[in-house]
């Protein structure tokens, strides 16, 4: 009976079913947005340190380095350790060089 617990929980399913069918054609999709959220939490909260950024240009310094530390993390990558690697090695490089310092190209020195 559709009035029933089991009727509006089948009406439910059928009516997202378009939805639901994404997590069979693409198993690596999360049921879960735990991940997203987790990966957001340091931006929302240096949001109100953003406020005191004085400038244009120190948001956008703001953002870059919060997109470096976010990305270093995506791929396994300690922030603090590909910072001091950057800071060390960035003098000695070319501008055509500088691709291989992000982090989603980065390897870690070799011995550390």
């Amino acid at each position: 009976m559709p009035k029933t617990k089991l009727g509006e929980a089948i009406a439910y399913a059928l009516n997202r079913w378009n939805a639901l069918q994404v997590y069979i054609d693409y198993p690596f999709v999360e049921v879960s947005n735990n991940g997203s959220e987790r990966s957001i939490k340091p931006v929302v909260l240096s949001q109100m340190n953003s406020l005191f950024a004085s400038s244009d240009s120190g948001a956008k310094a703001i953002a870059v380095h919060l997109s470096f530390i976010a990305t270093a993390k995506r791929n396994g990558i300690s922030p603090v350790d590909w910072y001091a690697n950057v800071l060390a090695r960035i003098n000695g490089l070319r501008t055509s060089q500088l691709q291989q310092l992000l982090p989603q190209n980065w390897s870690p020195p070799m011995g550390a």
